[in-house]
C-alpha cells in the first residue's frame, strides 16, 4: 500500500490533524514506538485507528511489513517515471510509444557507460557512496559483543541497537538489526557496519545483497527494451 495515499484518505475522512499520527505508525522504527503510536491514536481517535487497522498494518507499516521494500513506502518510483516522461506523456498513442522507446534507448545507453567511482570495485556507485556515508558514522559507535554473532551498539547520541551477524559462510551474509534498516534494505546499516569493523578481517561488501553488485547493475542495462511492433 502507498502510505501517501492512505494519509490523504485519512485527511479526507477524518481531518488533516490525523495525518501526523498515521505517519508515526507507518514509519515507527521499533515495536515499542509502533505500539505507543497505536495506543495514542486509540485513546485520542479510536475511529481513525479502526480505519487504519482495517487496511492491515502488515500492508504498510515499517515494523510489520513482511518483506524488504528498500525504504519505499509510497508510489514514488512510479511517479518518477511519470515525471521523466513529462514532455512526451500527452502525445498521441503511437508517438508516445515511440517517445518511450527513444527515451529507453538513450537512458539505457547512458547508464551502460557508467564507470566505477574512485575506491569502488564491487558495488553499484550509489550503493558504495551510501555505504561510505554509513561507515563514517559507524566509526563513532561503541560495540559491545556478547558473542561473535550478537552485539549491542551504542551510537554517538546514546541510542542502543541489537545487531545479529551470521558466521562467515561461502554464501552471502544477511544479518539483522533492531533498527530494521538492515532487514529492509538487505544491506548493512551503520550499526551492523560498526560490528563488522569491530570484528576486523571481514569484507563488509559480502554482507550486501547481490542486487547491489556492480555487475548486476551493468547487466540491468545490457539489453535495451524492445520496440513495440504494430
Amino acid at each position: 500500500m502507498c502510505c501517501q495515499h492512505i494519509a490523504e484518505n485519512i485527511h479526507k475522512k477524518f481531518g488533516v490533524q490525523y495525518k501526523a499520527p498515521f505517519w508515526q505508525i507507518a514509519r515507527a522504527g521499533s515495536d515499542q514506538a509502533f505500539n505507543e503510536a497505536i495506543q495514542a491514536l486509540q485513546r485520542d481517535a479510536p475511529q481513525v485507528e479502526e480505519y487504519i487497522s482495517s487496511i492491515g498494518y502488515e500492508n504498510f507499516a515499517f515494523t510489520r511489513f513482511p518483506r524488504p521494500r528498500f525504504g519505499h513506502d509510497t508510489s514514488n518510483i512510479v511517479e518518477s517515471t511519470n515525471s521523466a516522461w513529462r514532455d512526451i506523456r500527452e502525445l498521441p498513442p503511437l508517438q508516445l510509444l515511440n517517445g518511450i522507446y527513444q527515451w529507453c534507448l538513450t537512458t539505457w545507453y547512458q547508464r551502460s557507460q557508467l564507470r566505477l567511482v574512485l575506491g569502488n570495485s564491487v558495488l553499484s556507485n550509489a550503493a558504495y557512496q551510501a555505504y561510505k556515508h554509513r561507515e563514517l558514522a559507524a566509526r563513532g559507535f561503541q560495540v559491545l559483543p556478547s558473542s561473535n554473532t550478537s552485539f549491542l551498539v551504542t551510537t554517538t547520541r546514546g541510542n542502543e541497537y541489537i545487531v545479529s551477524l551470521p558466521p562467515i559462510t561461502l554464501d552471502r551474509l544477511q544479518g539483522s538489526c533492531s533498527c530494521r534498516k538492515y532487514d529492509d534494505f538487505c544491506a548493512p546499516c551503520s550499526h551492523a557496519i560498526a560490528c563488522i569493523l569491530y570484528l576486523g578481517g571481514r569484507d563488509p561488501f559480502h554482507y550486501f545483497s547481490l542486487r547491489y553488485m556492480w555487475d548486476i547493475s551493468l547487466r540491468t542495462y545490457k539489453d535495451p527494451i524492445r520496440p513495440v511492433i504494430i
